[in-house]
């Protein structure tokens, strides 16, 4: 083999450096637009007013108190819940929420489906992740979160250069939701919704000790702002009642005793409602969540606690 030349060398670096060139030349403009759109988005969402209408109670949680708790029953109330929405979520929302907006009252939904370890499973599983990760990048803070959650690092990548480095955004907040409704009625679900909420690929998932924290924070959120939390749930479906799984149930009824010495609980998931009022096996429909909101209403008005009872209508 022919020994290569200083010449042939030389034109060989040269060739290189200019190919480096070249391809500086083509990255960095992309780089600084890359840059500056990061800037630009990072700002937008730490720096926004929520422009949140006034309020005095809180309504936050997932699809239950997203469809079951009419705002407009009450005095001041603002229902910022959103589908499928997990304690983590909630408590980077609450917690940027109260930065600014602090209410007397915060009414959290609190059911057995919320410590089931299938929420965990909502920053993995790719059907899901993609939604977590819109919602939740503005507030987000996945450094610091339990390492027993499994995080889907490249939809987590790929939505954040989407919505900070790709283009600037003029809407950041996909993490505030609100009271949503129909008269839709088909309690006949039952089974789709048992094994969504507690089962993966016909096992169980058990409960999450991450979602049990993060309500653990929540609360001590609630404390260290002086803001009354009551915890809720409403009625499902008797096909559904009987199938939820019992280390679920035990789970929820043990952490249940421990936060009501120090927080109003009211668990009405058990109370039979009749077929009419659901729009399907665990959600209630417009007619449901009147009598829901109402009922509610009326232990809270019951309690006699002047510090929220001028609230309610």
């Amino acid at each position: 083999m022919a020994p290569v030349s200083n010449r042939n060398l030389f034109i060989s670096n040269f060739d290189m450096k200019k190919f480096i060139k070249k391809l500086s030349l083509f990255f960095i403009p992309i780089l600084i637009y890359f840059g500056t759109n990061i800037i630009l988005n990072y700002h937008a969402y730490n720096d926004v007013d929520l422009n949140l209408k006034k309020f005095d109670i809180l309504i936050d949680g997932d699809s239950h108190t997203h469809r079951g708790i009419n705002p407009d029953k009450f005095n001041n109330a603002l229902n910022i819940s959103q589908n499928g929405e997990p304690y983590v979520i909630s408590f980077w929302k609450i917690k940027k929420v109260f930065k600014k907006n602090i209410p007397d009252t915060l009414i959290l939904g609190f059911a057995p489906h919320n410590i089931s370890a299938f929420n965990d499973l909502k920053f993995s599983n790719e059907k899901w992740a993609y939604e977590m990760f819109k919602r939740s990048y503005p507030i987000q803070d996945y450094y610091n979160l339990n390492k027993k959650i499994k995080l889907n690092y490249y939809i987590l990548f790929k939505t954040w250069m989407k919505f900070n480095a790709l283009k600037i955004w003029e809407d950041h907040i996909q993490y505030i939701g609100h009271y949503e409704n129909s008269n839709l009625n088909d309690p006949s679900d039952w089974e789709s919704s048992i094994k969504r909420h507690y089962y993966e690929d016909d096992n169980l998932v058990g409960n999450s000790e991450t979602a049990i924290s993060y309500l653990d924070s929540i609360v001590n959120l609630c404390i260290s702002k002086n803001v009354k939390l009551i915890l809720v749930s409403h009625p499902v479906h008797k096909t559904y009642q009987t199938h939820i799984p019992e280390i679920n149930l035990n789970r929820f009824n043990k952490l249940k005793r421990k936060l009501e010495k120090n927080n109003t609980i009211i668990d009405l998931t058990f109370k039979k409602y009749p077929d009419s009022l659901f729009y399907n096996s665990d959600h209630l429909n417009t007619d449901g969540a009147e009598r829901y909101t109402n009922e509610l209403i009326g232990i809270l008005k019951g309690m006699q606690d002047t510090l929220f009872v001028a609230n309610f209508r």
